[in-house]
């Protein structure tokens, strides 16, 4: 018959709290040899493991507390101090492994003390840092109902019901969050993004003017692994697509600065500053960099009156060599474009027109397109980018179109009610399996690269790779894919010698440092332009498409080869002095 402890659980649990550790750890030791079950204990003993830096008698302790349960609050505890240890071992799996059983439910009617709040509110923060929002939030509303006495509590709240779409109901939590830390960036981009989507738009655009204000200048992380600084002029955008992705994600949208700004982040060190032309504001202290890169890129937009200007003041008052210099931008309109390259050989530039709503009835404007275009047309709205989105979204949320007929022309110039828009001379390039093609070339100074090939079933081929729908349509058709990498890996022998001639003979007419253009070859070999813009993704989501859809990684190396010497060659020739 074994004899009962010398020491008590509460006296032992004193010597841990007094910091006298390895008498609480002999404690410890000979109360468990009693109780080898116990799970409160079997949690302590692996806290003290974890203050001891025995991290691997720790990870095994907290993993038996765990399993042996004692109750939610005990497990809820044991389950906080196992995430912990993994945080300070750095073992994100392992944390998401723990969180993937969810969390024991909260005694009902039971009030948490102030240090299980505390492991409430943990845990909550690491189902939210792990994509579980859901189970965060359950738990949360379990232990501390009330929550809008605590603003730990509520901004948590506010997060978590960001987290999971439910953009209504964060607003309020998220907004007494922001009135009582607004220097929070999480909390600033959570509340926007609920804001837009939940169709406050105008309260929307305000929270992001503060924050444009506020986070003007972003700096990535100092490596010693980075060759050169790089300063980003980026447009201030008052919307975000999605707010996990933070600050980088509310400076960098969407096109190749922001692919470089994460990829190559180990080789420079990416600064952005926000500019909202036509204001020449700069902030009073820049980042230090040896290159500016101008992202200000959408020539559309640079046509608004005083865009241009204040970008190219504000490019000279920083006083760098410049990757797309502001003028050469404005010349690269979709119109001015059919310009420059109207007489390129073996080019086929389709005719294109810009109308203006105010200009015209729809009738008017119809009738002018029956005279100067065959049917089917083209109408594209001249600042949007997000093409491949026109075939998902709402016919009043569509960038582009293709109309058959006066008739229907004049019905879309009617119901959009878009002021402007392009219209585009329709080029049938279906081919004899049905699909449609499109491919974009990348030019980084000099070099010419043949990035990326796309087929789809329906003539608005553009970023289907990372899409439910094209993904299908690819894994129907894995012969498309096959196709698709042999035109980037051998462009010459897939399209031919002439349309890698025209392709250089493009590189001369654009004056761009860094851009891209969408195009197809016909059946005679001629190459049909469809656009050209610096404001594009060069590697096509890459590092996010699934394995087995992605395009060949010899093409990315390419690409940022080639952006490496274009860096090398600015910081050489130094600033110019007319940009």
């Amino acid at each position: 018959m074994s004899q009962s402890p010398v020491i008590s659980h509460e006296e032992a649990l004193k010597l841990h709290r007094a910091g006298d550790l390895p008498a609480a750890r002999a404690a410890y030791d000979e109360l468990a040899a009693e109780n080898p079950q116990d799970a409160d204990l079997l949690g302590l003993m692996g806290v003290l493991a974890m203050q001891e830096e025995r991290i691997a008698d720790a990870e095994a302790l907290l993993r038996r507390a765990v399993e042996a349960g004692g109750g939610a609050r005990i497990k809820l505890r044991n389950l906080n101090n196992l995430v912990a240890l993994f945080k300070k071992t750095g073992d994100v799996e392992a944390i998401k492994a723990v969180l993937a059983g969810g969390f024991p439910d909260w005694p009902e009617g039971a009030v948490p003390d102030s240090v299980e709040r505390s492991t409430v509110l943990s845990l909550c923060e690491a189902a939210l840092a792990l994509d579980q929002p859901a189970a965060g939030w359950r738990l949360l509303m379990q232990a501390i109902p009330n929550h809008f006495g605590d603003l730990h509590a509520t901004t948590l709240a506010g997060l978590l019901l960001h987290a999971q779409k439910r953009y209504e109901a964060a607003i309020m939590p998220l907004e007494i969050a922001a009135a009582a830390a607004p220097r929070s960036r999480d909390i600033m981009l959570a509340l926007a993004h609920s804001q837009k989507e939940a169709g406050q738009k105008s309260a929307a655009a305000e929270t992001y003017r503060r924050m444009y204000h506020r986070w003007r200048v972003f700096s990535g992380k100092a490596l010693p692994t980075q060759r050169a600084s790089v300063l980003v002029l980026n447009p201030f955008l008052s919307t975000i697509e999605n707010a996990r992705y933070g600050m980088r994600g509310f400076h960098f949208r969407g096109n190749y600065a922001a692919e470089i700004s994460g990829a190559l982040s180990a080789e420079y060190r990416f600064h952005s500053l926000l500019v909202d032309p036509p204001d020449h504001d700069l902030p009073e202290r820049l980042p230090e960099a040896e290159l500016l890169m101008n992202n200000v890129v959408n020539a559309e937009a640079m046509r608004v009156p005083g865009c241009t200007e204040a970008v190219t003041d504000i490019v000279a008052r920083i006083g760098l060599p410049v990757i797309n210099a502001p003028a050469d931008v404005v010349l690269t309109t979709r119109q001015n474009n059919a310009i420059l390259l109207s007489d390129v050989p073996n080019l086929k530039v389709p005719q294109i027109r810009r109308y203006r709503l105010g200009r015209g009835s729809p009738e008017t404007i119809a009738a002018d397109i029956a005279a100067n275009f065959e049917f089917p047309v083209i109408l594209r709205r001249p600042f949007a980018q997000a093409s491949t989105k026109s075939l998902l979204l709402e016919d009043s949320e569509k960038t582009a179109v293709l109309l058959h007929d006066a008739a229907a022309v004049a019905a879309h110039v009617r119901r959009s009610m878009w002021p402007e828009f392009y219209a585009i001379q329709y080029v049938d390039l279906r081919r004899p399996d049905s699909f449609f093609r499109k491919i974009r070339c990348i030019f980084v100074g000099q070099e010419v690269i043949v990035a990326q090939a796309a087929m789809y079933s329906e003539w608005m081929v553009s970023g289907w790779r990372n899409r439910p729908e094209g993904m299908a349509f690819y894994r129907a058709n894995p012969d498309v894919i096959d196709e698709c990498n042999r035109i980037v890996l051998n462009p010459e022998r897939e399209l031919g010698a002439e349309a890698v001639r025209t392709l250089e003979a493009i590189r001369a007419r654009i004056p761009l440092d860094l851009f891209g253009i969408d195009f197809d070859v016909d059946r005679d070999g001629r190459v049909v332009f469809f656009e050209a813009t610096a404001a594009m993704v060069f590697y096509g989501h890459h590092r996010t498409i699934d394995q087995d859809l992605m395009h060949p990684e010899a093409v990315i190396h390419r690409i940022d080869e080639a952006f490496h010497k274009l860096v090398a060659r600015k910081i050489a020739e130094g600033p110019k002095l007319l940009q």
